[in-house]
Order: structure tokens, then sequence, then C-alpha cells
């Protein structure tokens, strides 16, 4: 996410918000839909059963709804689903409460790279609006897929494309292919099976300037295929934030601005118990509290549903 918030943050101090400094765990924050640190996700791992992975999804993601009771208390403007499988397990329990016009592709042909483009590209969100307790409780929240974060390589800006569609291109423009394929700053796969990927390593501005240059026949097609997750995401944010999904609040006496909060109460660094030494920047505690145990009964509704 580094990158993405630098990129934001840079958006946010052109926008006159000269004090903006996006950070991770402040700005952003990880939802686990799993609660414990994971083993590889393999029968190997897991009794030599697979039918093991199904329990912990069935436990954590459904049952005990994990991120899904986080999410209904930080209610955030985007969320960013890490990997195809993290799309898999959250469409499994809570596809009745996602709308997407078009659909999610089922069976997606280039796995999460094809779902990271149609989830910017269209309308996709959870959305929750339901009493709960007597208490109204509404959420609308961006969905976006993205390669999984584990593997830097994943987010290298790239070319990609189908092997037929590679082989296609190659006999086309056989310079512009030996190019993806041979200069030291390109990181060439061709795998058994699934896409052909040229990622750009190193020097990623030049390389596009010299493509454009070089290979001007082949730009345009070349650059149908062209992902830069990073920017993507960042882009994505700067959308959400010229549709006033996204606000700043400016900063006001001592204290500097901030990504507006979402709407709904939270007491965690303020409360009767403890203070922390800042306190609560957003004013959090001012706010009017959710009656006990009401955003459980939204997550129970919520899979009943």
């Amino acid at each position: 996410m580094l990158p993405v918030l630098e990129s934001f943050t840079a958006f946010l101090r052109a926008k006159g918000h000269a004090d903006a400094a996006l950070r991770v765990g402040e700005d952003v924050g990880q939802l686990d839909m799993v609660a414990c640190a994971s083993p590889h996700w393999g029968p190997q791992w897991l009794g030599g059963v697979s039918q093991s992975v199904n329990t912990i999804i069935a436990n954590c993601v459904h049952r005990n709804a994990w991120a899904m009771k986080q999410l209904v208390q930080t209610r955030p403007a985007v969320l960013f689903l890490v990997g195809q499988a993290s799309w898999s397990m959250f469409q499994h329990s809570f596809a009745h409460l996602v709308q997407a016009d078009p659909p999610l592709p089922a069976v997606p042909e280039d796995g999460p790279y094809t779902l990271l483009r149609h989830t910017m590209q269209h309308d996709c969100r959870l959305r929750i609006s339901m009493k709960a307790g007597g208490e109204d409780y509404e959420l609308s929240t961006r969905l976006v897929v993205t390669p999984h974060f584990s593997y830097d390589v994943n987010f290298l800006p790239q070319f990609r494309m189908d092997p037929e569609a590679y082989a296609g291109f190659a006999r086309k423009f056989p310079d512009a292919a030996a190019f993806l394929e041979h200069d030291p700053r390109m990181q060439f796969q061709k795998p058994a099976s699934g896409y052909v990927a040229a990622g750009l390593r190193q020097d990623a501005a030049a390389v596009l300037a010299e493509i454009k240059r070089k290979f001007a026949a082949a730009e345009a097609e070349l650059m149908a295929s062209f992902y830069d997750p990073h920017r993507m995401m960042s882009d994505f944010l700067a959308e959400l934030y010229a549709k006033g999904e996204l606000t700043y609040t400016k900063g006001a006496g001592s204290k500097r601005g901030f990504l507006s909060r979402a709407q709904g109460p939270c007491a965690f660094c303020d409360n009767r118990h403890w203070r922390f030494p800042q306190g609560c920047p957003y004013d959090k505690p001012k706010e009017k509290p959710y009656p006990p145990g009401f955003l459980e009964k939204v997550v129970a509704t919520s899979l009943k549903a």
C-alpha cells in the first residue's frame, strides 16, 4: 500500500491539502478474514485433506465473520480484496450483499488482473441497508480486487497477454516481441499455462518511452494489455475523491488535516477505561454510540440473509 498512499498523498497536496501525509495503520487498515497466522493454503500443510481449507473458511470467514465484524465498524469507502482467493472466500459468504453490473466473471481469464480491471471500470460495491435492534444501518463500500500483496512481481508495471494473443503479436511485431523478451530491464515470463507477462522491473518510464519511439506500430496493442497496479489503485482513489466518495478535512488550529473518516462512533482510543496520549483527532467519541450489541446484530443479520 505504501506506493499507493504516497501517490495519493501527492495528489491531495496538488489539490491544495499541503499537510496531507497518509499512513498505513491510520488512513488505511487491514481487515483479516482469518484471525490467526494461517499456514500455507494447501492440503499438505493442513492434514493432507482439502476439506481442511474449507473448514477454516467456514469458521473464520462465515461463522465467526472476522472481516465483516471489522468492516461494519470501520465502514471504509473502498475495500481492496487482496488476491483472487480472498475474493472467492469473500463472495462465497457475502455475494448476496455485493452489487455489480455487469457481474464479476465467475472464471476470470487472467485471474486477479482481470478482476482488477473489471472492478475499477465498473461499479462493484458491498451494500448493507437494514434495521437491527430498532436502529438503522447503512453501508456502501466500493470493492476492488487486486493481485496478492505478498509478491512484489505482481505489482510490477507489466504487459499481459494470453499465449495465443502473444504468439500473434510476436508474429506481427517480432522486433517488439524480442525487446520484451530480451531487454535486461524486462522480466519476461511465459509459463506453461496462464498469461504471458513482461514486467518492467526498472526504468519503467524510460522503457515505455522507448517502446513508443521504437515500436510505434505495436504500441497501441501493447498498451491495451498494460497494467500498473500501484498507479491504477492510486488513480482509483483520486477518482473516488473527484466523486466526493473520499474527502479531506482541513486542519484547525494546531490540528493537521486528515482524510475524512466515515460516519459512525468509535471510542477505542478515548473511553472510560483509558485515553491514548493524543486521544482521538477525529472526534469519534462525541458521536452517538451504538446500542450494545448493535454491530453484532448487523453482522448476524447479514449472514442470515
